[in-house]
């Protein structure tokens, strides 16, 4: 037996079943998804949703005049996502994309750029210099986004007091060049949610003042197919009159990784960046990750059916967990609120010890734990929130 190659293609062949084993034996240790706290991608899916998948791995679904019903599939996600998020449309299909996980719907989530310069250049204004706001618990794909789109990224500060983005800070971040403010649903650190309801209000004030219109981008990649289920009451979507649009991902409710979804009101016309051939419909070039749909869809219908009873269960190990860790280690504290949160998630500062020491401590008893997210794995350095 020789090694996995590094360099080069090996001279001589190797049977399957080798390569497969090579694969497996070298990934193993760094490849289970439930002992890595930090990936946000430790929930469990269900064998249809990978039977699905590996039947349709090997089928070009992007060429919609070949294979029509996809577009249909793809429409009935998209038709079930606003649905859940209360959308006001009434056409028979919703406005909304299928993207490679919520990053790249936040990538997508330009809506709110092209929507401002439109108007800019309609009014003979300047648009060169445009800025969103967002706290700094957002996720590395904001920088991302603001790098790439050339978009100055305005942060608004967490503190121990206020742990969420607060209303009355961001507004005073915003000027006539905002194209939007970003609440997230589900900060990644600590699973807390900001209060769009709150910020929906204060804007509509703002707006009213000001003249601008300035609208609400939801980043709810943890949340929002969760919040539906636990707080069907709560007001974060597109009931509240400034929420343009909201990315989510796929993978927090036992979903395939590397699938999310961006809805937007309809009436907001678009303009693709990347573009395809006739087959694609000019659109996104590529293959579209149709096993992901496919298991994405299962998912779905699994999600509707036990998510009530999963979050129940959750919750009460999330209270347990956060009551005997605040009763018995000294020093320790709760961030953020213990309601306002998602259920399978509790987040805790400890004093006089650093969080890689401690992740040590922990993995010697047997007990996973994480000290940032996927933003920060591999890094030393303490998170930007």
């Amino acid at each position: 037996l020789q090694p996995s190659p590094v360099q080069k293609i090996p001279d001589g062949p190797t049977t399957p079943e080798i390569a497969y084993q090579m694969v497996k034996d070298e990934t193993f240790a760094q490849t289970q998804p439930r002992l890595n706290l930090a990936t946000f991608v430790t929930t469990y899916m269900d064998e249809y949703a990978t039977k699905l998948m590996n039947e349709a791995i090997n089928i070009n679904y992007i060429d919609e005049t070949e294979y029509p019903r996809i577009a249909v599939m793809n429409g009935k996600c998209i038709n079930i996502v606003a649905n859940l998020w209360n959308s006001p449309e009434k056409d028979t299909w919703k406005t909304g994309a299928l993207a490679i996980g919520s990053s790249e719907a936040c990538m997508l989530g330009v809506a709110a750029w092209l929507r401002w310069r439109k108007k800019r250049q309609a009014q003979g204004k300047p648009f060169d210099k445009p800025n969103f706001v967002i706290s700094t618990g957002f996720q590395v794909v904001w920088e991302k986004f603001a790098q790439l789109w050339q978009i100055e990224m305005r942060e608004v500060p967490l503190t121990l007091d206020k742990t969420t983005l607060d209303p009355e800070e961001a507004l005073k971040m915003c000027d006539e060049n905002t194209i939007c403010i970003v609440p997230i649903q589900g900060v990644t650190w600590t699973g807390l949610n900001d209060d769009v309801e709150a910020l929906d209000k204060a804007l509509d004030a703002y707006n009213a003042k000001t003249g601008y219109d300035i609208p609400i981008h939801v980043d709810a990649a943890s949340g929002g197919f969760i919040l539906p289920f636990l707080y069907p009451e709560k007001k974060w979507d597109f009931r509240l009159k400034w929420v343009l649009s909201i990315s989510v991902s796929g993978h927090k409710f036992n979903g395939p990784k590397g699938i999310g979804f961006l809805y937007i009101r309809t009436g907001l016309k678009l303009r693709s960046f990347i573009h395809g051939g006739a087959q694609e419909r000019k659109r996104r070039a590529g293959t579209e990750n149709v096993p992901g749909i496919v298991g994405f869809g299962k998912a779905a219908e699994i999600a509707a059916a036990n998510m009530e009873e999963r979050i129940k269960y959750e919750s009460e190990l999330r209270d347990y967990l956060m009551d005997r860790v605040i009763a018995e280690i000294p020093y320790a504290r709760i961030n953020g609120s213990r309601e306002n949160r998602l259920p399978n998630n509790a987040n805790f500062s400890f004093q006089f010890i650093e969080g890689e020491s401690m992740l040590i401590m922990l993995d010697d008893k047997g007990i996973c734990g994480s000290s940032g997210s996927a933003c920060t794995s591999g890094s030393l350095d303490p998170s930007h929130v």
